[in-house]
């Protein structure tokens, strides 16, 4: 049995002469080769093969081998003023040149507005008149005072225009003129219905407003008639001309030199 003290040495001995076996048979990573390579580094080996066989594959044709692929989002068609690439979208040049063109279509003017700006340069029994046709209209808001006072104005611009020679006029030519106005606007303000509704307001007296109301009318027959001068020739003229009062012969006279004509 060898002593303890030489079995130590001896073991030491054999240790080093491994560590140096060891050492000479020592090779880089890069020359080792799959026989050199132990357990542990055939397993990790392995391992790694699994990990580059289950990673996803993003080369075209191999989509299918990502478990949980990520869908590229479709391209959609711009909207809200956005382009396709995210960014605003820029107005087409010709559509710009296109809207400025477009104006909002004007308000159609009334017949009753038209007349006031024909008449807006005339005397001022025309002037009225031409206002007289807008207020007077049907369903017009109007109160018997004001209606009254609106048949009385009428009045009086009627007896001036059959009257006084205006804007170079003489009153034969404007009686055709006011008959031609009364014939446009017989519907409305001139109507049959309108015409003398507030009659009774109408200032002066009975005799006044029989006046009024004997002159408007001939004048509406007269506007109606084929032949206005007919129509005047048959009406009993001298009792409109009493009704009248003080302009009431100038207003005959010049209906029945129109009637002449």
């Amino acid at each position: 049995m060898a002593p303890r003290g030489k079995k130590k040495a001896a073991g030491k001995k054999a240790a080093a002469k491994k560590v140096e076996e060891n050492a000479v048979n020592a090779t880089t990573p890069s020359e080792q080769t799959e026989d050199t390579q132990g357990p542990e580094q055939d397993a990790a080996s392995e391992a790694s093969e699994t990990l580059t066989q289950t990673a996803p594959d993003t080369e075209e044709g191999n989509e299918g081998s990502d478990p949980f692929p990520q869908q590229e989002p479709e391209p959609t068609e711009p909207t809200n003023g956005e382009d396709l690439d995210g960014g605003p979208q820029r107005p087409d040049p010709e559509e710009e040149e296109g809207e400025d063109e477009k104006e909002e279509p004007a308000e159609e003017m009334s017949d009753a507005d038209r007349l006031i700006e024909e008449m807006s340069d005339r005397a001022t029994p025309w002037q009225y008149i031409a206002q007289y046709v807008k207020v007077m209209a049907p369903n017009e808001f109007m109160t018997p005072a004001r209606g009254g006072s609106q048949q009385q104005r009428l009045s009086n611009s009627l007896e001036i225009i059959l009257t006084k020679e205006l804007d170079d006029k003489s009153p034969v030519a404007q009686l055709k003129e006011l008959l031609e106005v009364i014939r446009r606007f017989r519907r409305g303000a001139f109507s049959d219905v309108y015409l003398t509704r507030y009659l009774s307001a109408v200032a002066g007296g009975a005799t006044r407003q029989r006046g009024f109301s004997y002159l408007v009318t001939l004048l509406t027959e007269m506007a109606d008639a084929n032949d206005p001068a007919e129509v005047a020739e048959s009406r009993d003229l001298v009792r409109m001309r009493d009704a009248l009062g003080p302009n009431g012969p100038a207003v005959i006279q010049t209906i029945e030199t129109f009637c002449d004509r």
